[in-house]
């Protein structure tokens, strides 16, 4: 599971990680979704204006920065986002922090960097 809790547009609570896992505020988790393309760190997801929830990840050699969009019913899609990479290079870092506006402007860091993606 992620290190961070995310406090849902339903009043739930959202624990992103291997699987998204949903919490009511009395103590009930359920499995929300199982395929989530998560690394395990997945600690800065947020929800968007869409009410879908965002999770940053990386796939495959991570070469590939993907952010991961999981809807309250539990439909899952991975977005990879157009960074490049030199795989001979080794790993990148993934993606850090994210945030999306209300206006769907999606900012997100990887290393040093920033990027904005309009959703």
């Amino acid at each position: 599971l992620s290190d961070q809790p995310v406090a849902g547009p339903d009043d739930m609570i959202y624990i992103p990680g291997i699987s998204v896992v949903r919490a009511t505020t009395s103590g009930t988790f359920s499995t929300l979704a199982t395929d989530v393309a998560s690394t395990g760190s997945s600690v800065n997801a947020a929800f968007g204006p869409d009410g879908a929830l965002w999770i940053p990840t990386v796939l495959g050699d991570q070469c590939d920065p993907a952010v991961q969009r999981v809807t309250t019913a539990g439909a899952s899609a991975t977005f990879v986002l157009p960074i490049s990479c030199d795989p001979l290079q080794g790993p990148l870092p993934g993606v850090g922090a994210l945030a999306i506006g209300a206006d769907g402007t999606f900012w997100f860091t990887q290393g040093t960097n920033v990027g904005k993606i309009n959703l």
